[in-house]
């Protein structure tokens, strides 16, 4: 017979490889839909701040700070040095400011075929990099 905290820990084990294969899954829709969308191979994602972080970033008029939530392998982003990684604070792109998620979509979209330079950091280490925009456009 298994004892209760047998059964517990195998419980525990069962939902950290589920929550493990949905992410898996939810990453590879994300790729999937990147890939279709013709982008540059960045999913982005956006925090907005609370309390004293809001009024800091409403005085530099950053409302949002997008972060990157995955880079498609394949696709530019994914071949540019220094590499973006998960996790990474987008801060400007083509020496424009980025204050919102919509904003760094549009900026990240305008050009196709351009490469668009890019202002990351990264714990507290900034680094600019460039993503080629697409061959032959």
């Amino acid at each position: 017979k298994e004892s209760v905290a047998a059964w517990m820990e195998r419980r525990r084990v069962e939902r950290r490889r589920k929550a493990a294969e949905d992410e898996e899954a939810k990453t590879r829709d994300l790729e999937a839909k990147v890939g279709r969308e013709g982008g540059r191979g960045l999913v982005l994602c956006a925090w907005k701040p609370s309390g004293l972080a809001a009024a800091l970033n409403g005085i530099s008029g950053t409302h949002e700070i997008v972060r990157v939530h995955l880079v498609v392998q394949g696709l530019p982003a994914s071949e540019c040095l220094p590499a973006i990684r998960k996790g990474d604070v987008i801060k400007a792109i083509d020496n424009v400011l980025v204050s919102s998620l919509r904003q760094a979509k549009a900026l990240l979209g305008a050009a196709q075929g351009a490469d668009v330079t890019v202002d990351v950091t990264r714990n507290q280490c900034q680094f600019r990099t460039t993503i080629r925009g697409a061959e032959g456009e």
